[in-house]
């Protein structure tokens, strides 16, 4: 079983950089939707909060891999659908 770890820890980078251009491009409307502002959050940032969801990426990322692997998926969208699968 051979896992390319660079590309696991790319796409562990990728991921928040969805989550951070989703609520750069949607963050007000968020906001809007649950009737607060940005003072309401400004201060509730919670260190443990960032480190659970870094732990849940590598976990998550780490296992797609290894499965893609078992599964010898030798192309992109072989490892495309077992992805959706998942």
């Amino acid at each position: 079983m051979k896992i390319n770890h660079l590309a696991v820890w790319i796409l562990i980078v990728v991921y928040f950089l969805i989550g951070w251009g989703w609520y750069a491009i949607f963050g007000d409307k968020w906001l809007n939707l649950h009737a607060r502002t940005m003072t309401d959050i400004e201060h509730t940032h919670n260190v443990g909060a960032y480190v659970l969801a870094f732990i849940a990426s590598v976990v998550v990322n780490y296992t797609l891999a290894m499965l893609i692997s078992r599964l010898n998926a030798t192309t992109a969208l072989c490892g495309l659908k077992i992805a959706l699968a998942c």
